[in-house]
């Protein structure tokens, strides 16, 4: 059956990310995710097994105690960290994410999506200079990631490196496409901050085109306006 990440619907801190099922993205070949299952423990394993089915049935109150209970008897468990970090984020716990994330990297420095989670939360988090290793990190492993191209954007932009954030949300787009539209509109403020008014109103429009109902709609929409007439 597909591996716990599959069933999460992708969704991590406030982006819904697509991920590919059978195996995790970034991890190569799918005998990785067993291989790393091979080094746990079986009691340590059937506890994960049943956060896996309770992620499936939508059950992430049962699924959160089961990956407790994994990574308590077996502390080193980084897919079940890692799995522990995305359920916390979806519940709201945000320090609790990351730290779950942090030790899920700890114990598996290689781990891709993990650093790619760690580093989004951080970015999240408003945790900038620490973001951008992780997610350096991530992406110097799997430059496929797109999310991860995204958060190195948002990081970008607050680190004040606009040139390095253009690259990273035009990265992002290449590779996600509309799956990841909200590139767009960093993108559009990245230009305005350079003053290409015109680029900035081109992306701000894309952004619109593919979330035409956004609660920021009516705003953009000025902001275009502006934008043109500039």
């Amino acid at each position: 059956g597909p591996h716990l990440r599959t069933s999460l619907a992708g969704k991590i801190v406030g982006i819904q990310i697509e991920l590919k099922p059978k195996h995790r993205p970034g991890e190569g070949v799918p005998g990785v995710v067993d291989a790393r299952l091979a080094t746990v423990s079986k009691p340590a394993r059937d506890k994960y097994e049943i956060a896996r089915k309770a992620v499936e049935a939508k059950d992430n109150d049962s699924a959160l105690l089961a990956l407790k209970d994994a990574v308590a008897i077996d502390p080193k468990f980084s897919m079940a960290w890692d799995d522990l970090g995305v359920i916390l984020g979806i519940k709201g716990d945000r320090a609790g994410s990351i730290a779950a994330f942090r030790h899920a990297v700890e114990t598996d420095p290689k781990f891709t999506l993990a650093l790619l989670h760690l580093g989004s939360a951080l970015a999240e988090a408003e945790k900038y200079p620490e973001a951008e290793t992780y997610l350096a990190a991530a992406l110097s492993q799997d430059a496929t990631q797109y999310s991860g191209h995204y958060y190195l954007g948002v990081t970008e932009v607050k680190l004040g490196r606009l040139d390095i954030a253009e690259k990273a949300f035009q990265k992002a787009l290449e590779l996600g496409g509309e799956r990841i539209s909200r590139a767009h509109y960093m993108l559009g403020g990245v230009y305005w901050a350079q003053k290409e008014y015109a680029k900035a109103a081109s992306e701000l429009e894309k952004y619109l085109a593919a979330n035409p109902k956004a609660a920021d709609a009516e705003r953009t929409r000025k902001a275009i306006a502006d934008l043109r007439s500039k």
